[in-house]
């Protein structure tokens, strides 16, 4: 083996390094421009709502606060490690307590095996799996207006689960202006309040009073 062979061969890994440091500075440099673009637009929609706008670090914005009596976040999340890892952007609006119902609903492209219920909405069972342990799921909390506010949901994209913890909207990407977090925050929290509705309506004694003072 000849002294420049020996060279290169030492010199291999250290170009390796340079690259990857390289490429880590330049990601560095995306994620703050990309961060002080959206910071002015979320923290303008904070404001809009009445919540909170924080940036923990260059790249992700955080707003949290609580909105029509629910818990809205919407945050930047890394998920997976090394050169296959991805920004997403997560936005939810959480029960006021946890619905205890065993509900699990979800578009078909998410969905999980298991045993599907029905509402007998042929166009939402159709573009949804759901699964509950309270029997008043079918038998009227997932009613029309939760159901639409659902759909609509759906529409706007994103939505990853509704379940007894919260209303979960995921975007595989780390990009999402003011007007769309806006549009999701509002929509999150409508699904939640929908689902307060329904839970109101059907915990209500029923109105037996009779005449016509009833």
């Amino acid at each position: 083996m000849n002294t420049t062979t020996l060279w290169l061969i030492l010199l291999i890994p250290f170009a390796v390094l340079a690259i990857a440091v390289v490429y880590v500075v330049r990601f560095r440099e995306r994620l703050q421009k990309l961060g002080d673009e959206q910071a002015p637009q979320w923290e303008q929609v904070a404001r809009q709502f009445g919540l909170a706008y924080e940036r923990p670090s260059p790249a992700a914005g955080y707003v949290h606060g609580t909105w029509q009596g629910h818990k809205l976040v919407a945050t930047v999340i890394k998920r997976g490690r090394g050169a296959g890892a991805s920004l997403l952007t997560q936005v939810a609006a959480f029960h006021k307590t946890p619905l205890d119902l065993g509900l699990y609903i979800v578009p078909q492209s998410w969905s999980r095996a298991g045993k599907r219920l029905k509402t007998g909405d042929e166009v939402f069972d159709e573009a949804f799996d759901f699964t509950a342990r309270d029997p008043r799921v079918t038998g009227g909390i997932v009613d029309d207006g939760v159901r639409r506010a659902i759909q609509e949901l759906q529409q706007a994209g994103g939505l990853r689960s509704v379940n007894d913890a919260n209303v979960l909207v995921e975007f595989d990407r780390y990009g999402v202006d003011g007007e769309t977090l806006a549009k999701t925050l509002r929509l999150v929290a409508t699904v939640c309040l929908e689902l307060d509705r329904a839970l109101r309506r059907l915990d209500s004694p029923p109105d037996t009073a009779t005449g016509p003072f009833r």
